[in-house]
Order: C-alpha cells, then sequence, then structure tokens
C-alpha cells in the first residue's frame, strides 16, 4: 500500500513494466507529469533494502514488502517538478 492507500499486488509491477516505463506524476494526478522509471523491483518482505523505519519513523512492518524505484525526474522543468523532488529529499530518498 502506498501513502494514498493504493495497494500493488506481487507481480503487479513486472507485468506493468514489461508493457512500457511507467510514468512518474505528482499526487497521483496524471495531468501533471514530472518523470519516468528507468528500473524496478519487487522487495520481498525481510529484504535487507528495506528500510528499518517509515519516513514518520514508524517501524517497517516485517510482513510488509517494498518497491524499490530508479526513477528519471524532469529536474527543474516545472513547478510540479521542483515540488516532487523536494518531497522525495523529505521522505529519504537518495540521489545517484
Amino acid at each position: 500500500m502506498d501513502q494514498r492507500g493504493d495497494v500493488f499486488e506481487p507481480g503487479t509491477l513486472a507485468s506493468a513494466m514489461a508493457r512500457r516505463s511507467p510514468g512518474v506524476t505528482l499526487n497521483d494526478d496524471w495531468s501533471r507529469p514530472v518523470g519516468h522509471v528507468l528500473s524496478a523491483v519487487e522487495l520481498p518482505a525481510g529484504d535487507p533494502r528495506l528500510p528499518a523505519r517509515q519516513p514518520s519513523g514508524v517501524p517497517w512492518p516485517r510482513a510488509a514488502s517494498g518497491l524499490l524505484l530508479h526513477l528519471r525526474l524532469m529536474p527543474g522543468t516545472t513547478e510540479d517538478s521542483r515540488l516532487a523532488i523536494k518531497a522525495l529529499r523529505h521522505n529519504g530518498a537518495r540521489q545517484h
């Protein structure tokens, strides 16, 4: 489940990535694109790449899986892009 309550069943991501590179939008609003997914990996529960804590500070649930996404954002091209980058940094996203 993401922050908006969307639930992703195992295998959903692989199926979507096989069809096309999913877009990245601001606040799930498809009229506000800010980038696209370069690669994605579904992480099973217990994977060492999962965080110890959620951005809120609450421990990561033991039974929860996750997604490891590498994104390409359109930095600085629109106010929405700047807001997306700010939100990702605030929530602990790493830039490579």
